[in-house]
């Protein structure tokens, strides 16, 4: 028995150590490679060790260097399916259920990471993933990872084959796109998902990039070091540092916050805010946590008592809305517009109290959108809320604390996009610009340094780069008069597209 025993442990050793071939995580079953163009196939083994990979009707074979990296190109096949993909050393690894067609990249941030079944945000989004049978469109999600340094592989994920029971996960924006090329061409398409929302274009970029760039260069010089640990303690003093300035270094008590909503509670040393407006663009930079915003308005005799109707636009990320101190609604999600009902009663002659309390998770933070849907209606009459508020900081989330994929540039190049290269594309989709509206006028050099940057290390010539234009929706209420970052941004894509083959899609006519 202990023989016996004995050989089975040899013999699974002996497996466990012949088994190092190993793949990039998006080569798996499902996948679609891109058509007419060479195909990398690249992964790891033993040094020196010999890889051979079979696709159709070729078979090509290298040695692993003597770190055991290894490339294989491919010849261009055309458009076709299913294949098996084998890839031999010591052990052999078969991939199955192999498309060949148009591989796109699928980047930027919330606009494009926003899933058909997301908050029900899809006009008819039920009816969509109902009648989402297409099983040559496939897409691959990149988890959300950051990185001081470029990465060789991402940490996880499956290509998805687009049928009803998960087209609720594919990008709404990719799918879409994806669903008029493959009824258009007849042809597979392979979606590879690298989002995360509210991040800026400068973490996507890579550092090289920024060193070449006369506008970057000296940025990024003082940057050479990235001891991410370090630069979390110091974001940790600084957001700490300007709460204590803000209101002292005692964060509230219980006593004191359930206060707050009450119409009797003296918020005279309360900061200013202005509504509708995400609060890292005024005094809260870079901050997340809870944070409660007031507003006092006086009503008539006429109107004290009736039902009413509160709108509150947008806010990012969740909210608890009382009236007078007492709870009126509550709703989670970014994008979700507020309304609520005021019962009859509950609004007196004189002075009343408005009190959001709001959990901002991470990126933006607060009220934003439209400042006419801000805004309390009586009846016939209609009350405008827009304008200055107070806030007071409730507490500090521990996400301030953690680095997130705006904390430094370059992050998610490293982690979300350097492992995809040099894997073979059509080209790009890009929907992003909100988070760098703050500094429109750059996004002038960020937006074309960052298409450049990948083309360059794609080294597949100038790919079509295929980017959505901010919708004409709103920039602190901007006018023609005031000027809005928005249309600021809007004019800096625009410009972007004097280089090579990029396209703008333009959302002007459509609103939100």
């Amino acid at each position: 028995m202990q023989r016996l025993l004995f050989l089975l442990a040899f013999l699974s050793a002996s497996l466990a150590a012949r088994a190092n071939v190993r793949l990039p995580h998006f080569f798996s079953n499902n996948m679609v490679l891109q058509r007419d163009h060479n195909i990398p196939v690249w992964g790891w083994a033993d040094p020196n060790e010999k890889i051979t990979v079979q696709l159709r009707k070729q078979t090509k074979t290298v040695t692993a260097d003597a770190t055991g990296k290894w490339r294989i190109d491919l010849d261009a096949e055309k458009a076709g399916g299913p294949y098996a993909l084998s890839i031999q050393g010591k052990d052999t690894i078969l991939i199955q259920d192999v498309l060949i067609g148009d591989v796109w990249i699928c980047s930027g941030q919330s606009n494009m990471e926003m899933q058909i079944g997301e908050w029900g945000f899809i006009n008819n989004y039920e009816d969509e993933i109902a009648a989402a049978n297409y099983p040559s469109i496939r897409q691959f999600i990149v988890p959300k990872e950051t990185a001081a340094e470029p990465q060789n592989d991402v940490t996880g994920g499956t290509w998805e084959i687009c049928n009803p029971d998960n087209a609720a996960e594919f990008s709404a924006v990719a799918y879409f796109f994806a669903r008029e090329l493959n009824r258009e061409l007849n042809i597979p398409i392979g979606l590879i998902n690298t989002t995360w929302g509210g991040t800026h274009v400068e973490t996507w970029t890579s550092k090289a990039a920024f060193e070449s760039s006369d506008a970057f260069k000296t940025m990024i010089s003082g940057m050479k070091t990235v001891d991410l640990q370090e630069f979390l303690r110091q974001k940790k003093a600084v957001v700490q540092k300007k709460i204590e300035t803000l209101q002292g270094p005692a964060m509230p008590t219980p006593e004191e916050i359930a206060a707050w909503s009450t119409v009797d509670y003296n918020d005279a040393n309360w900061h200013a805010m202005a509504v509708p407006q995400l609060w890292e663009q005024q005094d809260l930079e870079d901050f997340d946590g809870i944070v409660w915003l007031r507003k006092t308005i006086v009503l008539t005799a006429e109107d004290a008592g009736k039902s009413a109707t509160l709108l509150l636009s947008v806010i990012d990320d969740n909210d608890d809305t009382y009236v007078n101190g007492e709870k009126v609604g509550s709703t989670s999600g970014y994008n979700v517009k507020r309304k609520y009902a005021i019962p009859a009663g509950l609004l007196k002659e004189g002075k009343n109290v408005i009190a959001v309390r709001i959990k901002d998770t991470g990126g933006g933070g607060g009220f934003w959108g439209d400042a006419s849907a801000v805004k309390l209606s009586i009846g016939n009459k209609v009350l405008p809320l827009a304008g200055t508020w107070l806030y007071w900081v409730e507490s500090i989330a521990e996400s301030a604390f953690k680095i997130g994929p705006n904390s430094y540039p370059t992050l998610l190049s490293n982690a979300m996009l350097n492992p995809l290269i040099p894997y073979a594309i059509k080209g790009v989709i890009w929907y992003q610009g909100e988070a760098n509206a703050g500094r429109a006028y750059q996004y002038r050099t960020a937006f074309p340094l960052m298409i450049n940057d990948w083309r360059s290390r794609w080294q597949q010539g100038d790919f079509p780069f295929y980017f959505v234009q901010l919708a004409s929706f709103n920039s602190k209420n901007g006018t023609s008069a005031t000027g809005s970052e928005w249309a600021e941004l809007r004019e800096a894509q625009a410009l972007t597209l004097a280089l090579p083959n990029t396209g703008m899609a333009v959302t002007t006519d459509i609103g939100d």
